[in-house]
């Protein structure tokens, strides 16, 4: 459906557009800095001005063939337009899901077919369409919105699931739907700077699209502070108000090149010296331990090595322990609590090889390395973020340090 996603209906019957008019939000990748697709929306042009089709295509009192013609249209417009100039861009266009299927016997909606004639009247490539679906919107059979989607992949168009993680979002659907593109709302990536909740979900979804082989779009980028977060979050395309909103005609390809630039550039910069604050703080937890182990001669158990690391460790260390190469923790959990450490037996004999980064931490350990530094995760006991340092502390025996994020570097 050709309207804004941030859009609610009103409360009076819209009236009908009278001049109808496709426009182009411009999406941007990354790794080329260049206006790589734009995305179809509807608008009514007037005297006054461009005004938004949302309302009308939100409202419940517009019949749904009316609002189907009016999409259409729109649609048919902005393929026209873009096979008559030539455009090498994609063009991403929204198409209610429901609308694609044929009920729940999985036959695919005839309106798919005129879809795909179009762009071969307009000499129009496929692959240079880029079908947007909501999958929270579609109630049907899954099978009748995988036809459809088919249909489309066969014919060499690639597909987005919009507005995933925005509201409640089925893997399931996701799963089957396999698109190649997923599309975050940057509203939840803003929140996630201010509530670890929403920052989790957006790891995951990060991860998600990593694993079943998508892109993540993130939406919505308005300030500079919002595109350092989508670049911090994997996203490969940009899209929002930094850029452009809507326009009535395509632009040049390179024309944000120089801000992307800087912005690339400036975080960058930004991820690099953290990283190199972090390796230095594994350095010197190595060194320590290097001499510990030198000075007690291998002797005296986890007493004579942990008690005097402890008193060497920074705020920002909140754990310490020993384990085996296999996982098995050989020692109490020392934990830091506002009056020191304290010493927590029951750890003695976990296992810790499920942790995803404890094998790749032991290879390492044990191929010669003096230390690993795993990636981000969230501490179970206290939440936050935090990272494990692994160091050698002696024969197939590793030092492990859990370090606040925040504190690393």
């Amino acid at each position: 459906m050709t309207m804004d996603s941030s859009e609610r209906p009103e409360a009076d019957q819209p009236s009908r557009p009278q001049n109808p008019r496709a426009y182009y939000q411009p999406i941007l990748a990354l790794d080329t800095r260049i206006v790589t697709g734009y995305e179809v929306l509807g608008r009514d042009c007037g005297a006054s001005g461009a005004r938004s089709l949302g309302a009308y295509f939100s409202h419940p009192g517009v019949s749904e063939k009316a609002k189907r013609e009016l999409d259409a249209f729109i649609r048919e417009q902005a393929v026209r337009e873009h096979g008559r100039l030539g455009r090498t861009e994609k063009l991403f266009i929204n198409l209610q899901p429901g609308w694609l299927s044929g009920g729940s016997s999985g036959s695919v909606d005839s309106s798919v077919l005129p879809m795909l004639k179009l762009l071969e009247q307009c000499k129009v490539d496929p692959s240079l369409i880029c079908i947007e679906v909501t999958e929270e919107d579609f109630d049907g059979e899954i099978e009748c919105l995988v036809g459809a989607v088919r249909e489309f992949r066969r014919a060499g168009c690639s597909i987005a699931v919009d507005d995933v993680g925005s509201r409640f979002s089925n893997l399931d659907r996701i799963a089957h739907i396999q698109p190649d593109m997923l599309k975050v709302d940057m509203n939840m990536v803003s929140r996630s700077a201010h509530h670890e909740g929403f920052h989790g979900v957006l790891r995951s979804l990060s991860a998600i699209a990593d694993g079943i082989g998508a892109s993540l779009l993130m939406e919505g980028v308005e300030t500079r502070q919002d595109l350092q977060r989508a670049i911090s979050a994997g996203a490969r395309y940009v899209q929002g108000y930094l850029f452009s909103g809507a326009e009535a005609a395509f632009g040049s390809r390179d024309r944000y090149k120089r801000l992307l630039d800087s912005e690339l550039l400036d975080t960058k910069r930004k991820q690099a010296g953290e990283e190199s604050g972090r390796w230095r703080q594994a350095e010197e937890l190595a060194r320590e331990a290097e001499r510990l182990l030198r000075d007690s001669g291998g002797e005296g158990g986890e007493e004579a090595f942990l008690a005097p690391l402890l008193r060497k460790l920074d705020a920002g260390c909140m754990r310490a322990y020993l384990c085996r190469s296999d996982g098995i923790q050989l020692s109490a959990n020392y934990q830091r609590t506002e009056g020191g450490w304290i010493r927590e037996e029951h750890y003695r004999g976990s296992d810790w090889s499920w942790r995803p980064y404890f094998v790749y931490s032991s290879v390492e350990l044990l191929s010669g390395r003096r230390f690993a530094i795993s990636r981000p995760y969230t501490d179970l006991d206290r939440g936050g973020r935090v990272r494990t340092v692994s160091v050698p502390a002696g024969p197939d025996m590793f030092l492990l340090v859990d370090v606040r994020e925040d504190e690393l570097g």
